[in-house]
């Protein structure tokens, strides 16, 4: 799911989005159980400097893909544990 966190931020980068959107968007797309609670991935994904959360923007988080996680969905920055990154096809 962290993966799939990441890559839906990467579709409306640079811009920032609530938490309630990305979810939805994340249900709608089969990618996030129906009630799950997504903050502990986002927080999760913070700690490892991938994303930005405005946390006080009220009840809802602001978030927004960091550079590193813009190098990571990218490949140029090394795999880590904790986040399933689909491996490269071969050529």
């Amino acid at each position: 799911m962290r993966w799939d966190i990441l890559e839906a931020l990467n579709q409306i980068a640079p811009d920032w989005i609530r938490e309630d959107v990305l979810s939805r968007a994340l249900e709608k797309s089969h990618l996030l159980p129906p009630g799950a609670n997504i903050r502990r991935e986002l927080d999760y994904l913070e700690q490892k400097q991938f994303i930005l959360i405005d946390k006080e923007a009220g009840a809802q988080w602001l978030l927004k893909l960091s550079a590193t996680g813009i190098d990571y969905l990218e490949y140029s920055a090394p795999e880590i544990m904790g986040i399933d990154r689909p491996r490269l096809a071969q050529e």
